[in-house]
């Protein structure tokens, strides 16, 4: 059994050797150089001398994890962002699992600098291999692939790739993706990814465009989401998450559904299955007033 561990990097000199120390030398790795400015490809090129580099011109993180997918040699794919790293023991735990199991997709725990992301140990037990309609059923979604690892042959036989030119949540969209095409899931109780959270990431980055860009999510989980309900609660989650930075930053309903064309996607498909299905229909019917609720929802948690 074989992994291989992509890593896209853009301008990742600064931090680029902690990630491939953690990552050791048990998979293979393959760093795909986006465009760097800053020497990125030098370093891994001086100082990692077993690791597989590609070098392309600036295309953003999706074609750099697409560009790894095609060149990778790894029975399962593993992603990692430049400036993270795996924790200590990772790959070796995975593949102890892989020996015994072959789901399509193994999920595992994450950490950021402070508490667990993206928890699942309270829908999930230790072991349970899923299914899509389970999955469905509870209302799991993930917003990052880091944590996670995809057999190879899965993705390519279904033609799941990274949709390209999506700036913000294209993490979910895929896993929304891969779920859709009714792979297995195997939840595991391995720590593996840690999060360094940095003020310059481009989930961070507000700017006047910031909204249009974020919608553009919702036309690519349109486009490659099969199953009905995944495909409402990955828009569900998009549209929460556009709330979340929308509502503190002086925006109203109006502003967000025109900035964020909303009205391309909604209204939302009521699909009973949905565990969210109560909610989007309140979407629908009144998004101001669903806006103001979610709004509302954030500052008790602030407080």
């Amino acid at each position: 059994m074989k992994i291989s561990i992509i890593i896209p990097a853009y301008n990742a000199a600064g931090f680029i050797r902690d990630c491939l120390s953690s990552v050791g030398t048990v998979a293979e790795t393959v760093v795909v150089d986006d465009g760097s400015t800053d020497g990125t490809g030098a370093v891994v090129a001086r100082d990692f001398p077993s690791v597989r580099l590609l070098r392309q011109e600036n295309a953003g993180v999706s074609a750099a994890r697409n560009a790894g997918i095609r060149q990778a040699t790894g029975d399962y794919l593993v992603f990692a962002d430049a400036d993270d790293m795996l924790c200590e023991g990772a790959v070796e735990r995975l593949l102890a699992i892989l020996e015994t199991a072959s789901p399509d997709i193994v999920v595992m725990r994450s950490f950021g600098s402070a508490s667990e992301k993206y928890p699942w140990s309270g829908l999930f037990a230790d072991g349970t291999v899923c299914s899509k309609d389970e999955i469905v059923r509870k209302g799991w979604l993930r917003g990052s692939v880091c944590g996670c690892a995809f057999r190879k042959r899965y993705l390519d036989e279904s033609g799941i790739s990274f949709a390209e030119g999506i700036p913000l949540s294209e993490d979910l969209v895929f896993m929304s993706t891969c779920l859709s095409a009714g792979g297995s899931v195997l939840f595991k109780d391995i720590p593996f990814y840690q999060v360094c959270e940095h003020s310059g990431s481009a989930s961070r980055r507000m700017d006047p465009d910031y909204m249009r860009r974020y919608s553009l999510a919702l036309g690519a989980a349109k486009e490659r989401i099969q199953d009905s309900a995944l495909y409402v609660a990955t828009c569900r989650s998009i549209i929460l998450g556009m709330i979340h930075l929308a509502a503190p930053n002086g925006y109203s309903p109006s502003r967000l559904r025109n900035e964020a064309r909303l009205d391309a996607v909604l209204p939302l498909p009521a699909v009973a299955r949905c565990r969210y299905f109560r909610e989007i229909r309140l979407m629908n019917a009144c998004f101001p007033l669903y806006f103001r609720l979610k709004q509302l929802r954030d500052l008790c948690r602030r407080r």
